[in-house]
């Protein structure tokens, strides 16, 4: 997959990403899934195992825990540069804030 110029330059920001050679992260770019979601859409459940770390490139996302609790993540801050909710089985909700 051919990704853009702005989500690669995220990406290499991005936890462990930012410790690969060169070389290792243009073969990680070949292999990611980049993928947009309407607001509400929702990206994975408490309890999923799947082997997924997901990064929030932009817009905002809530984690949802099981009481109701919400936690705004936003792409523009620090905390984005790490998987988002990465513990597996997933403790969260997580569904997309805007598009």
């Amino acid at each position: 997959m051919i990704i853009d110029k702005n989500i690669m330059e995220k990406l290499r920001s991005c936890i462990p990403m930012n410790e690969l050679s060169q070389e290792n992260f243009n073969y990680l770019c070949n292999e990611i899934v980049v993928e947009e979601f309407p607001a509400k859409t929702k990206l994975f459940t408490i309890g999923d195992d799947d082997p997924l770390s997901i990064y929030l490139i932009s817009g905002e996302l809530d984690l949802v825990s099981n009481d109701g609790t919400r936690s705004l993540v936003q792409s523009n801050k620090d905390n984005t540069r790490y998987a988002i909710a990465n513990l597996k089985p997933r403790r969260y909700n997580g569904i997309a804030r805007t598009s």
